[in-house]
């Protein structure tokens, strides 16, 4: 689930680079992530993630149930479950809401789906999934230990 991935990062907000003393993954502990929302969103356990996957990881953010998601909605939710991880709820926020309106509707995951489907073949297979997350993470490291980027 999306919000396994939020929780992954809370675990591993505890993890510091001996060096610098800021908050810093490695390229391991991101792949590992990957790995981790792969396994939580997929859950039927076969190579593409379906659609359907994406619109049930997303199902219970809706906490009034009208069928959108504010950004209100998404960020308490994952407040609630890691506070220190709010930058990030609302950098997914961003990415998640295609049309900028401040509400997840169906449009925008499907929109999502869309921006996952790296290969343009109409099915996230796990390479996109991991192409997509990747590129996502690796775009959001700034927001993780006051500036630091990734470590190797």
């Amino acid at each position: 689930m999306i919000s396994s991935l939020l929780v992954i990062f809370g675990a591993s907000t505890t993890i510091y680079c001996q060096n610098h003393g800021h908050h810093e993954f490695t390229e391991a502990q991101y792949q590992q992530h990957i790995t981790e929302l792969w396994t939580g969103s997929n859950y039927d356990n076969n190579d593409v993630l379906s659609l359907v996957e994406l619109h049930d990881v997303f199902v219970h953010y809706d906490t009034n149930k009208d069928g959108t998601i504010t950004r209100h909605e998404y960020t308490n939710l994952i407040s609630s479950q890691a506070p220190d991880l709010s930058s990030y709820a609302h950098a997914l926020y961003d990415i998640y809401d295609a049309n900028g309106d401040h509400h997840l509707g169906m449009q925008d995951l499907d929109a999502l789906y869309s921006k996952m489907d790296s290969d343009g073949d109409g099915t996230v297979s796990k390479t996109d999934f991991y192409t997509f997350w990747n590129q996502t993470l690796h775009a959001l490291a700034h927001l993780h230990g006051h500036g630091q980027h990734l470590v190797g």
